[in-house]
């Protein structure tokens, strides 16, 4: 057999970086693990995706989410870590039990409250906890532009549901509650903390909630009942009650017709705010529900092995 001609023996070209930066900008963006799956390949794709200029293109094309920050917390220490970059922080827990945590947000500072360049920059760290035999909720925020934790703030006891936490705008924080109300703590006003009620018709739900973030990136609240997913939102004005239901959103014609058991209800397990996907729990698996469009994807078989 004759042997291969000579250049298809020769080494392929590497691809430049142009064209590598313009394929990372069309992954998918309601998808942001795809980056982050992107810059473990190699160092120069590291560099590529964790470039203040990309990240800015990034923003720009999807109009989209900030830069992700990952949040975990140790015995003694929060760990805040930007996987695209690789960066990670230590942060100490401030006194509190960690037997005692309820909540925590991180989210980016950026000067000029422009969070598209979070790349490295500054972020905040809005802590949530409770101590025994106390009957009121803790709040303390955490700065790294001064790399300390700030003044304490409490409120009447609240129940807060672990990884509940949304952001909205660029300063206010909700927790969605067991007692049926959300905590909202605002940075920039006095008082930080207050609590708001939600109305019967979202009660009714029993627990069965969870806090997103509607088209307008305003405040939402999502449940399931009967084969349904609902969506209210909340009205732009002084009082800020939430409207009647806004969206209905059929099941039976995205989910398979074992996910939809009659002996077993489907679970809100939570919301990713950056990719605008809420998590239901159901008896065939947990799926992704894309908002936007509407779709839906099997993530894996039990909440458990998520």
């Amino acid at each position: 057999m004759a042997p291969p001609p000579p250049d298809l023996l020769e080494s392929p070209q590497p691809i430049l970086d142009e064209i590598s930066e313009e394929i990372f900008l069309r992954l998918p963006p309601d998808d942001p693990s795809c980056l982050v799956r992107a810059a473990a390949v190699c160092k120069r794709w590291r560099r590529l995706v964790a470039h203040p200029n990309f990240l800015r293109r990034l923003h720009e094309l999807h109009q989209g989410p900030r830069p992700l920050l990952g949040l975990f917390l140790s015995d003694y220490d929060f760990l805040i870590w930007e996987p695209i970059t690789g960066d990670r922080r230590l942060v100490p827990v401030p006194g509190a039990p960690k037997s005692m945590l309820m909540d925590a947000v991180v989210v980016c500072a950026a000067d000029g409250r422009d969070y598209r360049d979070c790349h490295g920059g500054p972020f905040r760290l809005v802590f949530l906890y409770i101590v025994s035999n106390v009957n009121l909720t803790y709040v303390r925020p955490y700065s790294s532009e001064s790399g300390s934790w700030g003044k304490v703030y409490a409120i009447i006891y609240e129940p807060v549901k672990q990884n509940s936490g949304v952001l909205v705008g660029q300063s206010r924080i909700y927790f969605l509650s067991a007692f049926d109300r959300i905590l909202e703590y605002d940075w920039t006003r006095q008082p930080c903390l207050s609590v708001i009620d939600l109305p019967d018709t979202i009660a009714a739900f029993k627990g069965n909630i969870s806090l997103v973030l509607t088209r307008e990136r305003e405040l939402g609240v999502t449940g399931v009942k009967e084969a349904c997913l609902y969506l209210w939102s909340r009205e732009a004005s002084d009082k800020g009650e939430f409207q009647s239901t806004s969206r209905i959103i059929e099941l039976h014609n995205m989910l398979p017709a074992a996910a939809l058991s009659a002996s077993q209800r489907v679970n809100v397990l939570g919301f990713a705010e950056d990719a605008n996907v809420i998590f239901l729990n159901t008896i065939a698996g947990v799926f992704a529900i894309d908002l936007e469009p509407e779709r839906a994807r099997k993530m894996c078989e039990t909440s458990k092995s998520c």
